[in-house]
């Protein structure tokens, strides 16, 4: 029996494709989606952060896991937009909305409990 494996120049998806986030361009754009109500996810990341880089994936997923009302966004912390919230000491920092009013921040590369987060808010 041949058990060979075929080689490909491409590593093989881990997650299931989404909807790519919407990447905050600005103070105004991140008021804009916050304003326009439902539930609103915004992943503070950098470039240069590694587990803002493993969790990516994962977060660029979501979008299928949860139903079309939840909106999911990113902001690279060094573009300094302004208005950046003072709470954010480390990144990745998920910051969760709904209708418009801030409910809560978890930070750290857990899926896991950035899915349980917007659970709470569906």
């Amino acid at each position: 029996m041949n058990f060979a494996v075929p080689l490909t120049n491409s590593p093989p998806p881990s997650v299931p494709s989404g909807e790519e986030p919407i990447v905050v361009e600005s103070s105004e754009h991140r008021a804009e989606l916050i304003g326009a109500g439902g539930v609103v996810v915004i992943k503070f990341s950098a470039e240069w952060c590694g587990p803002c880089k493993k969790i990516a994936p994962a977060y660029h997923a979501l979008s299928s896991d949860f139903p079309e009302g939840v909106k999911f966004a990113e902001e690279d912390i060094d573009e300094e937009y302004e208005g950046l919230p003072e709470e954010i000491k480390s990144v990745p920092t998920f910051f969760y909305f709904k209708d418009g009013e801030f409910k809560e921040s978890t930070k750290g590369a857990n899926i896991q409990v950035v899915k349980d987060t917007i659970t709470k808010y569906i």
